[in-house]
């Protein structure tokens, strides 16, 4: 016996996909004779009752028509090697595409896969089983919420393949294997359930059931990527090269980017204190922060008050008078100021020549020593010379 396949080719069936069929015909069969009882609803209620059921002891979810539901996705052209190159562990369009028009999904019957594995409503995101786009070829996006706590299972089944996810984590793939459509998830609180399905062609949509187990199957692999952690922490749970977001793009995953939310690929941290200098507001970690710290990568120096580039704690004269000349008392020489050394400039000598003179003869003396050492050393000319002792002289 020959069936037509959703995805629009057709595959032989044996005696075993024969009897399996047997099956569920005599299922539909026992499920038509409840509908007779006065407790038991019939199928076409089944179909539109709402997604979700509670008791006691028990949580049931469905795929139904409260279920949201967008515009499908239509690729540009069909892909005639979809099993191998689209059904793979990741979506090439996922839930966060630029789905458009939000609409309650559509209660269908008469899909071939309807009874199969589980009875839940097949809904698709048009009125219609047939398939839409280049080949029958499209993506439509499904989402609900869901509340629970504790163990639960969730079952899918897509025309043709299927991604699940629970908060935005892919947490169940349903690909060419229709047998391989059952995950178990622990639930606590409220979530969102989304899946993703690629249509083949032929018929279209799918189905879920999530309800609460005490002995679910076993889970998908905790580990998709194998990277060591596990998808419900792994922002890339199928990429083995990255589990944390890179938030600011520098190639530095943020669970040890030291500025997550700042690009810095050299990662440097000049005070090793685990915040990256790009976003430390205290880089050298002298307690000042960067902005009145002068010195922002000294913890020794914050400070500089005479503006000459050198701290005040090394600065031998951290109030140097850096005019552009030397000025003895208030007669300018007219002979370039410099910087000595050490934060001191020949002002500075000058001003402590006065400073440590008993009276105005010991300061001329004290400024003639001061001279005649510079032109010496070759700092200042004979004229130059003269013009400094000359104030010195003058000075009072």
């Amino acid at each position: 016996m020959d069936f037509a396949a959703p995805h629009g080719r057709r595959w032989h069936a044996g005696a075993t996909r024969v009897t399996r069929h047997l099956i569920s015909l005599a299922a539909l069969v026992a499920l038509a004779a409840c509908a007779e009882a006065p407790n038991e609803p019939a199928l076409a209620d089944v179909a539109a009752r709402p997604a979700f059921s509670h008791t006691s002891t028990h949580q049931v979810y469905t795929s139904g028509s409260d279920v949201t539901t967008w515009d499908a996705i239509i690729p540009a052209v069909a892909d005639p090697n979809w099993t191998t190159t689209i059904c793979t562990n990741q979506p090439q369009v996922g839930p966060n595409a630029a789905w458009q028009n939000p609409h309650n999904a559509y209660v269908l019957s008469g899909h071939p896969w309807a009874y199969d594995y589980f009875i839940a409503p097949w809904i698709n995101a048009w009125n219609s089983l047939g398939s839409v786009g280049p080949s029958g070829q499209n993506w439509t996006k499904y989402q609900t919420q869901v509340s629970g706590n504790g163990a639960f299972v969730i079952r899918l089944l897509a025309d043709n393949c299927s991604w699940i996810y629970l908060d935005g984590t892919l947490v169940g793939v349903q690909g060419t294997n229709l047998a391989a459509n059952s995950y178990g998830l622990t639930l606590n609180g409220t979530h969102t359930l989304q899946f993703i399905i690629f249509d083949g062609g032929g018929s279209a949509g799918g189905k879920f059931l999530l309800e609460t187990t005490t002995n679910p199957p076993p889970p998908l692999n905790p580990d998709l990527d194998g990277d060591g952690h596990n998808n419900d922490v792994d922002a890339f749970p199928l990429d083995p090269t990255r589990w944390s977001l890179d938030g600011d793009g520098d190639g530095v995953n943020d669970d040890v980017d030291n500025c997550p939310a700042v690009s810095n690929a050299d990662q440097a941290d000049y005070d090793n204190d685990g915040v990256g200098d790009v976003c430390d507001p205290d880089i050298d970690g002298d307690g000042v922060d960067n902005g009145p710290d002068a010195f922002p990568y000294d913890p020794n120096e914050s400070a500089d008050s005479d503006g000459d580039g050198f701290g005040d704690n090394a600065d031998r004269h951290d109030n140097s008078n850096t005019g552009p000349e030397i000025v003895v008392r208030t007669c300018n020489t007219g002979v370039a100021n410099w910087h000595i050394g050490q934060g001191t400039w020949a002002n500075d000598l000058i001003a402590d020549a006065y400073a440590s003179s008993a009276n105005h003869g010991a300061f001329v003396r004290a400024v003639t020593d001061l001279s005649n050492g510079w032109k010496k050393a070759g700092l200042i000319t004979g004229r130059e010379h003269g013009a400094i002792v000359s104030c010195a002289a003058r000075s009072k």
